[in-house]
């Protein structure tokens, strides 16, 4: 039994060090991108904020 533990042990190891490797992480990263391509955020402009201001506000006191 230490046998096979040991060696599973070893093989995890392994398999941890080629997985947290830069360049395995970036293919990865670079799939993903393609799967799910992440929108750059912008900053809400003073235009924007004060029309989302003005909708909070006509919404509130809307009887």
């Amino acid at each position: 039994m230490g046998e096979l533990s040991e060696k599973l042990v070893s093989q995890i190891l392994e398999y941890r060090d080629i997985l947290s490797s830069n360049e395995v992480m970036e293919t990865i990263k670079d799939k993903a991108q393609m799967v799910f391509p992440t929108k750059e955020y912008d900053a809400p402009t003073k235009t924007k904020k004060l029309k989302q201001n003005q909708r909070k506000w006509r919404a509130k006191n809307h009887y």
